[in-house]
């Protein structure tokens, strides 16, 4: 999968949008490439310190798995990702980025 990601700010709400970019790098033999790919991160920073997530994500895989392993490493791999974001974040706290506000 090969994949291109842009963010932006609009007051309290960031967005992270990643998307296909199949074209940038040549296809590898002897391995299956997610065509179709993207997905988006919205955080909104609620009054009281606390951030509301919205996720949402779509990959087909062109048949390379069957529907329902592909379901359940979908919903799994979403599970471990807010898991991983929630034991991470801590350690980014103090940290800021020129492009990034509050």
């Amino acid at each position: 999968m090969v994949t291109y990601s842009r963010y932006y700010q609009s007051g309290r709400r960031f967005v992270l949008e990643i998307s296909d970019a199949t074209g940038y790098l040549a296809q590898q033999p002897d391995y299956i490439r997610i065509t179709q790919v993207r997905s988006r991160w919205e955080l909104t920073k609620l009054s009281d310190g606390e951030v509301f997530v919205v996720y949402t994500a779509f990959a087909d895989v062109g048949g390379a798995l069957p529907d329902w392993l592909a379901n359940q490493l979908t919903v799994e791999g979403a599970i471990e990702t807010f898991r991983g974001l929630k034991r991470e974040i801590a350690g980014y706290q103090h940290l800021s980025h020129p492009n990034v506000r509050d």
